[in-house]
């Protein structure tokens, strides 16, 4: 190819092209290579949204899975703070059973030796004869506690004798 300065056209293969038809072609290049950059980077842009979107999609799971193990984690160890506060509340029961079963016996104990000393006469005149009645409808005597009441009580109802005030 050679071009002509003076006249502005371009020989091919004999040919003289002239400089109009030589812009036409580079403009028409250059939309195609427009459209084909435009194409190209709308296919890139797909391509990196949908992987994006993946991308979002798996930090989405892997954050559910490391939230249940999470949760998970925080089950194990309530339930073994749980299973200890059970078995906390257990053994205070049965202590305070045992205390009770002590208080009991050392009440029974008492009241063996206090009725050697306490005349006939005087278990008598207080046998039976309740102060008040608690609110939960036992009867409360003189110079009871709620424990020793209660305890007189049981004593009372199993056919022991009745039992006088202890001051």
């Amino acid at each position: 190819m050679q071009f002509s300065t003076d006249y502005g056209m371009l020989m091919d293969g004999g040919m003289w092209i002239e400089s109009q038809a030589i812009a036409g072609f580079i403009d028409r290049q250059r939309h195609e290579q427009e459209a084909l950059f435009r194409a190209f980077t709308n296919e890139i842009s797909g391509e990196i949204k949908g992987e994006r979107l993946r991308f979002v999609e798996a930090m989405k799971e892997a954050t559910a899975i490391n939230v249940q193990i999470h949760v998970e984690q925080f089950k194990q160890e309530l339930s073994r703070e749980v299973m200890a506060m059970t078995q906390e509340v257990g053994r205070l029961h049965r202590e305070k059973q045992q205390v009770e079963n002590q208080i009991s016996d050392f009440f029974s104990f008492y009241l063996k030796h206090k009725q050697a000393e306490i005349p006939l006469q005087t278990m008598q005149t207080n046998a039976g004869v309740p102060l008040r009645t608690h609110k939960n409808g036992t009867q409360i005597y003189p110079g009871c506690s709620a424990v020793s009441c209660r305890i007189r009580a049981i004593h009372e109802a199993s056919g022991c004798i009745t039992l006088p005030d202890v001051k």
